[in-house]
């Protein structure tokens, strides 16, 4: 076992508990995304003390995963909470997303963007185009932010910086 390699020895953790969770609560609990948050936390355990924490803490979070997620309500609450708090922490502070998100939001804002400006279109144009402009506007709008969405996601992808 390797002393200097905390991620090692969190997936090491998670590993020997693997009869222990299910593999639809290891997808649906993100068990893959915990490692990369934990393999990313490591990078940045030399320059950031609150990475530095939170890699010892997921080291003992790992050790006891299996009865957290097979536990009662108020244990799985808890790892997610915990989960979330590291990836807020990676967000925020070291400007990491998570694949999807981005895209989606972009493509949600430009949804409705797309829609007002057609009803606006309509409203103040011909009250008669109603019918057609806010679809076209709101299927613009959701074409237009899909694109832009990802391109964001392919730029923060060649950073590497999304998870």
């Amino acid at each position: 076992m390797d002393i200097q390699n905390p991620y090692i020895r969190i997936s090491e953790n998670i590993e020997k508990q693997e009869d222990t969770i299910s593999p639809r609560d290891y997808a649906f609990y993100h068990i893959d995304r915990f490692l990369l948050v934990a393999k990313k936390t490591k990078e940045y355990k030399v320059s950031c003390t609150v990475c530095k924490h939170g890699l010892s803490e997921m080291e003992k979070f790992s050790e006891e995963i299996g009865d957290l997620i097979g536990g009662t309500p108020a244990q799985k609450r808890q790892y997610e909470k915990q989960t979330d708090t590291w990836l807020k922490h990676l967000k925020k502070e070291h400007g990491y997303s998570i694949k999807g998100y981005i895209s989606a939001s972009y493509t949600f804002a430009a949804m409705v963007i797309g829609a007002l400006v057609g009803w606006l279109f309509a409203y103040f144009i011909n009250p008669g185009y109603l019918r057609i402009s806010v679809p076209v506007g709101w299927f613009v709008g959701t074409a237009a932010g899909r694109i832009i969405g990802m391109r964001k996601e392919k730029e923060l992808l060649v950073n590497n910086k999304l998870l």
